[in-house]
């Protein structure tokens, strides 16, 4: 009697053990709602957190965009008033991106503002004397047909959207950004081609538009007044 006894309590506590262990088993198996919310949480972290760094590698922002002292220092401005001009009306013949004062301006906005060799560093270039123009000339609305060369714009420091697009294609070129001239009515911007760049920044044929003259517009935007446009360069 006393053995089954014995027996009877080794069984006992087999059983449970075994049942403890099942239990222990479905406890790990089945986990609290709470690990899968931290799990969503780091997840989440982790997706925030790579988007913006591919976003400043596709489409990085220079830094700060020097200011006209910073840019031109070193040069006499009064020499700009004298330029050589075009004995010409056609805003393309105005166009100077091989001048030596306007190439060595623009290559110093690349340069300080942005890396070279680094993806879509053109981007960042463009967006950098795009963001000076705009911001460091005021616009003036001419009365005449009087078109300024790039050097006498940084004389004036002012003008028309003319001189503006001028300014803005000679030095975009200057860089090795190509441009165009597009025509609205009664306004000129341009346009540049920078393959690499996002397409949101892009019309239909990929060309992206700049307005400098207008000081509310970013990379990529234009006024809704000016829908209606043509090419002419």
């Amino acid at each position: 009697m006393r053995h089954d006894s014995i027996h009877k309590k080794i069984a006992e506590e087999a059983i449970a053990e075994r049942a403890g262990d099942e239990n222990s088993a479905s406890a790990k198996t089945t986990k609290s709602p709470l690990y899968y919310i931290i799990g969503l949480f780091l997840a989440l972290i982790l997706i925030l957190w790579i988007v913006p760094v591919s976003i400043i590698r596709l489409d990085p922002e220079p830094r700060d965009i020097p200011s006209f002292d910073d840019v031109t220092k070193g040069y006499d401005i009064n020499d700009f008033s004298g330029a050589k001009r075009p004995d010409s009306t056609d805003i393309r013949d105005y166009v100077a991106p091989t001048d030596p004062t306007i190439k060595q301006l623009s290559t110093r906005i690349a340069a300080s503002t942005c890396d070279s060799g680094k993806e879509a560093y053109k981007v960042c270039q463009a967006k950098a004397v795009f963001y000076f123009v705009r911001d460091n000339f005021a616009y003036v609305a001419e009365s005449d047909e009087y078109m300024q060369t790039p050097t006498e714009i940084f004389y004036t420091r002012g003008g028309d959207c003319d001189d503006f697009s001028v300014l803005l294609a000679s030095m975009e070129q200057a860089i090795g950004v190509p441009t165009r001239f597009i025509r609205a009515p009664g306004h000129v911007y341009v346009q540049v081609y920078i393959e690499e760049a996002l397409e949101r920044y892009k019309e239909e044929d990929g060309w992206i538009n700049l307005d400098a003259a207008c000081r509310s517009c970013g990379f990529g935007q234009l006024s809704k007044r000016y829908d209606q446009k043509s090419v002419i360069w």
